[in-house]
């Protein structure tokens, strides 16, 4: 409940109507995607989907220049960064349970956070000492930069602030629009953008699915301890 009136770039409900994304409707993709590719990648689907799910709880409103100025306004007090305040929010600052505060969540689950996390604050030694992240981890963080990265280009074309023949320079941008073109010639405009940005999408996860694979082959991951040690997946 507390994502879905948060800006993800676009604030919702203004001159965009409520057709631009909120952190909200892109943490629920980043989720389904992570719990797909997760599957495919025969890794724990429940733990990425969890891990997805959870991923941008310590955004604070109007994205990240709400985030830029509460980092000035707690400059005094060691800043301000979103992944810590998740770690916190879940661990200590959520009440649900009356035997102890946070969540519960399992280790792997917050270790996700501190690994995310580009602070260097002593509350996430504990979490990063243990050696690289779980794949799980690293599969959410890869799907959440590719998601928004797509769907943030749908939404400023949706809002007008860009035209497609402004990117076009964009090779995955040209490249799709033209297998899309070619695929369907009288295909409206109202739907070839989000037929692209799928599109996008699919081309993206694909050629990560297949990268990974390589990369278990090449790094010889039969284990956790074999993840742990990587630092080329």
């Amino acid at each position: 409940l507390r994502l879905q009136a948060k800006t993800q770039v676009f604030v919702a409900g203004e001159e965009w109507g409520d057709h631009v994304r909120t952190r909200l409707t892109h943490t629920l993709a980043v989720a389904q995607i992570s719990r797909d590719l997760a599957r495919v990648l025969q890794l724990n689907e429940d733990l990425a989907e969890c891990i997805a799910l959870a991923h941008d709880l310590g955004h604070p409103p109007f994205g990240h220049a709400g985030e830029d100025e509460l980092r000035e306004f707690m400059k005094e007090h060691g800043g301000f960064e979103h992944n810590l305040h998740a770690l916190r929010i879940v661990t200590e600052l959520e009440y649900r349970y009356p035997g102890f505060p946070g969540l519960n969540l399992t280790w792997e689950v917050r270790e996700a956070f501190a690994h995310h996390s580009k602070s260097n604050d002593k509350m996430l030694d504990r979490y990063k000492s243990v050696g690289m992240p779980f794949l799980e981890a690293q599969v959410a963080d890869e799907i959440d930069s590719l998601a928004y990265n797509s769907h943030d280009v749908e939404d400023a074309l949706s809002a007008g602030l860009i035209t497609e023949t402004d990117i076009m320079d964009i090779q995955i941008w040209r490249q799709t629009y033209n297998d899309i073109i070619r695929q369907y010639p009288s295909i409206p405009s109202g739907t070839r953008v989000p037929t692209i940005v799928r599109k996008m999408i699919d081309t993206q996860v694909t050629d990560l699915i297949f990268q990974s694979r390589e990369n278990f082959k090449n790094e010889r991951i039969d284990s956790v301890e074999a993840v742990r040690r990587s630092k080329n997946l």
